[in-house]
């Protein structure tokens, strides 16, 4: 078995990859003319993401992906943790002022990241349930591990409130990209009422 190197040029070629899957499933666009890739160690990709466990970020408003340094798992795991990237890529590429509304909703409550936000919890659950579909079709053999521990299922190391607000849209909308979509445009009040626990 040929090793492949784990390098931000193998990461580039996985996001190609991926860029297609991501549009079919999510019928949001991407644009990444010129995109680029850091590799970064897990506390710096913690520090930069402000989550806990990161195994990758996308700079909102621009090309940018973060990564961590190290392979986390078999290829098709780490084509998972893309696809939850571009996701968010073309979230912002495809409704640039939801994100804009995202930053100073940050801003106002001098906060980065807010897991309670219905706006979080709309732009994590969704890129969380795309990252669930491109895994039930094309990369049903993921499998992670985290330093020296044995290789386990993807599903072990997903977030457990973004696999719940995933739920909510596929139990909401039975999985209806247009009506998801129309989130991005939906008075806040709405997504209050869709994320009430």
């Amino acid at each position: 078995m040929v090793e492949t190197k784990f390098d931000k040029s193998y990461v580039k070629n996985c996001i190609e990859e991926v860029v297609p899957l991501v549009e079919e499933e999510s019928k949001l666009k991407c644009n990444l003319k010129n995109f680029g890739v850091i590799l970064l160690s897990k506390s710096r990709l913690e520090e930069y993401t402000k989550i806990e466990d990161s195994f990758g970020g996308y700079v909102t408003g621009t090309n940018l992906f973060l990564l961590f340094n190290e392979p986390i798992g078999n290829e098709e795991a780490t084509k998972l943790v893309l696809g939850h990237e571009v996701t968010h890529h073309a979230q912002d590429n495809s409704f640039p002022n939801f994100y804009e509304g995202v930053s100073v909703l940050e801003k106002q409550r001098k906060i980065k990241h807010d897991r309670l936000s219905p706006l979080m919890k709309l732009i994590e659950g969704d890129a969380t349930f795309i990252e669930r579909k491109l895994k039930e079709k094309y990369f049903k053999h993921a499998m992670m591990s985290i330093g020296e521990s044995p290789m386990a299922p993807y599903e072990f190391f997903q977030d457990l409130d973004y696999l719940s607000w995933a739920n909510i849209l596929e139990k909401k909308f039975n999985g209806n990209r247009r009506n998801i979509n129309e989130l991005y445009t939906a008075p806040i009040e709405e997504l209050v009422k869709i994320f009430r626990e």
